[in-house]
């Protein structure tokens, strides 16, 4: 068996801590169904949706992303 199957048959454990995202509304790598996905896993999930940014958020709004994780991590 590859490793690659060994991976695939891995059951996520749960995440209990926190987890927030910053998403970018004009992301085109990714769908925001993956955060439907990622929720299930996770007892506390929250999203908040940047208007006019793409996927690179660090390097488009880097103001606002140390602003929210200083926020989360307070």
């Amino acid at each position: 068996m590859s490793a690659w199957d060994r991976r695939r048959r891995l059951k996520p454990k749960r995440i209990r801590r926190p987890v927030r995202v910053l998403w970018g509304e004009k992301d085109v790598a990714l769908q925001p169904v993956a955060n439907n996905i990622a929720a299930r896993w996770c007892d506390d999930f929250e999203v908040t949706y940047v208007p006019d940014a793409w996927h690179w958020l660090a390097s488009e709004r880097p103001k606002l992303v140390n602003r929210f994780l200083l926020d989360f991590l307070r």
